[in-house]
This record gives structure tokens, sequence and C-alpha cells, in this order.
């Protein structure tokens, strides 16, 4: 896959996950992250997914890198701000949203942080460096081992 058809692919969460997580957050929470995102001037299918969007395409391209990353460095980049939306909801929602949130997306970090990135190699442009905390923002800060860019 290109990334020209992978930027326009808006893939649905893993089977069965999203049954299993998605009646933790009823529809006044999922149009407060909508909300949030819109806030962020984020593109319009993903304040429409939302919160099944942002999750599954975080799950995505965590498995993806897990497997071995290979692609362009651009197309990299650009899904590291799927987790960097995520994390600016968190800031937007009320504090027990953002607490569920958190947990939510805690499992996939993880995976992301086992493949052995997250160093202090900058992944964004480095004028934009002192905005991210690299404990805050680990995923801007190295890339995983085993990723080809090209």
């Amino acid at each position: 896959m290109n990334d020209e058809t992978e930027q326009k692919t808006k893939p649905s969460a893993p089977a069965g996950s999203q049954s299993s997580w998605i009646d933790d957050f009823d529809a006044l929470d999922q149009e407060c992250v909508r909300r949030a995102l819109a806030g962020l001037g984020v593109k319009g299918h993903v304040i429409e997914g939302g919160l099944p969007f942002l999750v599954a395409e975080w799950e995505a391209f965590v498995s993806r890198v897990e497997a071995g990353y290979v692609g362009s460095f651009h197309s990299f980049q650009s899904k590291l701000s799927i987790r960097t939306s995520i994390a600016r909801v968190f800031e937007r929602v009320p504090e027990g949203l953002s607490r569920r949130l958190r947990r939510l997306v805690e499992p996939t970090d993880f995976r992301y942080r086992a493949v052995g990135c997250c160093n202090e190699d900058f992944l964004l442009d480095e004028r934009m460096r002192h905005h991210y905390d690299p404990g805050r923002f680990f995923w801007l800060f190295g890339a995983p081992e085993g990723s080809r860019f090209e």
C-alpha cells in the first residue's frame, strides 16, 4: 500500500476489540472527544471517526511498527500525529474521561515502547522540540528498532 492510499484509508477498530471497550464511552463522552478534536483543528474524517478512529489508527500503526515499519519517514511522522492528537484530547476533556482514555491507550503505548524506541532523537522539526516533553510525548523521540525509511 502506498502512502497516498494509506492516508485515505479509514480503518475501523480491530475485529472484536471495539465492542469490548466502546461501551465504556457513552454518547456524551464521544461528543466530548469530537469537540476536543475539532478544537485541535484536525481533519474532518478524524473528528467524524472520533474515539474509535483514533484508537484503531494507533493500534494499527503500532502493529505495523512491531512487524518492522517500512515506508517513508513522512508517512511515519504523519502516523505519530494520531497519538499526539490522542494526547491533546486528554488535555481538553474532563479529568474522569481523560483517565479512562489514558487507560484505554496504555496497553498500545506499552507495546510501542517495547519495540525499542524512545531515546533523545526528536522525530519532528528540531525547532518544535521545546513544545514536547519526552516523558509525555515519548512516541516523538526515537524511531523504533527495525524501522526502515525509504
